[in-house]
């Protein structure tokens, strides 16, 4: 899988003094790769967004994966389990 985007996990943080949510991409060692402040009436929403979009993109690729190859797939509970985890953290 190729991806140009900088990799997860992401997190967010917030509110801040000035209501601003703060998504956080971290590398193993914690260094931080990429650092977004979100401002604005829906930032509270858009931060975890934003923070679950590797884990989003991640469980639509593994989910559609199988079925592009034409594979006959029957246990779909692991992947749906990734689905679910990922539409839970960009709704929190």
């Amino acid at each position: 899988m190729n991806t140009k985007h900088t990799p997860g996990p992401w997190n967010w943080h917030g509110p801040y003094m000035t209501g601003a949510f703060k998504v956080t991409a971290l590398a193993e060692d914690d260094a931080i790769l990429c650092q977004v402040y979100i401002t604005g009436e829906n930032a509270a929403h858009d931060a975890p967004l934003i923070a679950a979009a590797p884990d989003l993109l991640a469980a639509l690729q593994v989910q559609i994966e199988p079925r592009a190859r034409g594979w006959n797939v029957t246990d779909w509970e692991l992947r749906d389990e990734q689905a679910r985890a990922a539409i839970a953290k960009a709704t929190s």
